[in-house]
C-alpha cells in the first residue's frame, strides 16, 4: 500500500482566496479653511490680485477656480500656459493643487516664478480662499 503525504497548505491556501479581502484605508481628503487661506494668499499678492480684475506681474485670480488656464483677459501668458488652456486645462481644485505643488512640472515652460508649496494643508487652505472670491 502506497501512502501519499500531502502538505496541509495545499488544501487551505485556495480557501483563503474566498475570504473577503479587507479594503485598504483610503486617505481622507484635506479640507481647506478659507480664513487660513487668506493668510496663505499673502505669498501670492506681490504678483496676483484676487479682489479685482487687475493684472500685475501675474494674471488676476478673480474667479480662477473653474476658469480655463490662460483665461484672464489682457494678460500676456507664456506660450506654455496658452497651449495648456487651449488643450482644455481648467483650474479645478485638483489641478490647482498639482500646479501649486509643482508649477514648473505641471505646466512645463510656464513663467510663474513662485516656489512650490510643500504643505498639503496650506495648499488646500489657499484653494478654499480662492474659491470664495467672486466670479469675474
Amino acid at each position: 500500500m502506497l501512502l501519499f503525504v500531502v502538505p496541509w497548505f495545499i488544501f487551505v491556501v485556495p480557501w483563503l482566496a474566498l475570504l473577503p479581502a479587507g479594503e485598504a484605508p483610503q486617505p481622507q481628503p484635506i479640507v481647506g479653511n478659507a480664513e487660513a487661506g487668506r493668510a496663505q494668499f499673502k505669498r501670492c499678492q506681490p504678483c496676483h490680485e484676487i479682489t479685482q480684475e487687475l493684472n500685475k506681474v501675474g494674471p488676476h485670480l478673480v474667479g480662477v477656480v473653474g476658469r480655463p488656464a490662460a483665461g484672464a483677459r489682457n494678460f500676456a501668458y507664456s506660450d506654455a500656459m496658452v497651449k495648456a488652456g487651449a488643450g482644455g486645462l481648467v483650474w479645478t481644485g485638483e489641478n490647482l493643487t498639482a500646479f501649486l505643488k509643482a508649477p514648473r512640472q505641471f505646466v512645463v515652460g510656464n513663467s510663474m516664478s513662485a516656489a512650490p508649496m510643500k504643505d498639503d494643508q496650506a495648499v488646500a487652505d489657499l484653494i478654499a480662499y480662492m474659491s470664495t472670491q467672486p466670479e469675474p
